[in-house]
């Protein structure tokens, strides 16, 4: 059940970096765009496959949810921050 919730999670975090990534590209015809997808598909899902067999207890907090309630205040806005300040990253990198 964990590798199935690893995969689909993998799958959806592709989705969504493909589409802040494109979008702001205007074209899917970019070679460098499908080649940062594709690195971030390939080590997301290797880490996630040697976490499940090596510590699934570490691949099972790491599937949580990034900002949860039980967290201290500065660490959800420090969560929050590194969340826009990544997919800001990857947006910029479509407009250039």
């Amino acid at each position: 059940m964990l590798m199935v919730r690893m995969l689909f999670q993998t799958a959806a975090l592709l989705v969504v970096l493909a589409l802040v990534l494109f979008w702001p590209a205007g074209t899917l015809a970019w070679p460098a765009g499908w080649a940062f997808i594709s690195e971030m598909g390939v080590f997301s899902l290797a880490l996630g496959s040697w976490l499940a067999i090596k510590d699934p207890a570490l691949l099972a907090e790491r599937l949580g949810p990034p900002i949860a309630k039980d967290q201290k205040g500065w660490d959800r806005l420090f969560m929050l921050a590194a969340l826009v300040c990544v997919f800001g990253w990857v947006a910029i990198m479509g407009w250039d």
